[in-house]
């Protein structure tokens, strides 16, 4: 995807819809200063913190998903996601289900490379799949809306209430989609991510080696692994 980044501020109200943050993994955050920054959590021992490319559009965001955050009840700063519609949701940092849809995105968001050694990869764009086939290691933050493969094959989302968590399946199923996830994942239920620009990442499990009638990893750590982009027109519709 190319063009400049855009933000569309709206007027905040309470989001009911979809929100699958991925706990415990990268997530987008904003700072204090206005800042929209990345925690890419590379695998169990490394972190890194990327900024993303400063702007006058970058700005507003952050100042809008501040105010949010506010108007929930803290200081500022902190978590927030950006859905496959490049919906902005802020939550409350209580835990407590409130969110608030802030706005709307239009075009990459360029984040600072930390490990870069030329000007060629000075930026990591998470909105630029080229290159990439199915089944091949995805290089950028593992980002993105938490979904579902069941092991029959249907795709959903969890959605948490005060008193249950129930599961809502697509209307339509993407069967060119559950091939591709299921290339990677034979068997079984499979969690995957929808980032803002409609790539679907998945993770790849530790390959095994037997040597001698004993089996072992050859690495412990699951592989952020690229499998291709929704199907809007099979997808969950876009919630207002």
């Amino acid at each position: 995807m190319n063009g400049t980044f855009k933000f569309k501020r709206l007027k905040f109200y309470w989001w009911n819809g979809r929100y699958g943050r991925l706990i415990g993994g990268s997530c987008w955050k904003v700072a204090l200063s206005n800042e929209i920054l990345v925690e890419w959590n590379i695998d169990s021992e490394t972190k890194a913190l990327l900024r993303a490319k400063s702007s006058s559009e970058i700005k507003k965001m952050a100042e809008a998903i501040n105010e949010a955050k506010r108007i929930l009840g803290s200081y500022g700063g902190g978590v927030f996601s950006i859905n496959e519609y490049g919906q902005v949701i802020v939550p409350s940092v209580d835990g407590d289900g409130r969110r608030i849809l802030v706005g709307e995105i239009e075009g990459p968001i360029l984040l600072h490379n930390p490990f870069s050694e030329s000007k060629n990869d000075k930026w990591i764009n998470i909105a630029d799949d080229s290159g990439l086939k199915c089944g091949d290691r995805w290089p950028f933050p593992y980002l993105g809306v938490v979904y579902r493969l069941s092991k029959n094959n249907q795709i959903y989302y969890t959605e948490e209430t005060e008193d249950e968590i129930r599961a809502v399946f697509a209307s339509v199923t993407d069967e060119q989609l559950v091939k591709k996830l299921r290339s990677i994942r034979p068997y079984g239920p499979v969690r995957f991510l929808v980032n803002p620009y409609g790539i679907v990442l998945t993770k790849k499990a530790p390959r095994l080696h037997r040597i001698y009638g004993y089996t072992f990893y050859e690495d412990r750590n699951w592989e952020p692994t690229y499998v291709g982009r929704i199907n809007y027109n099979k997808w969950f519709p876009k919630e207002e």
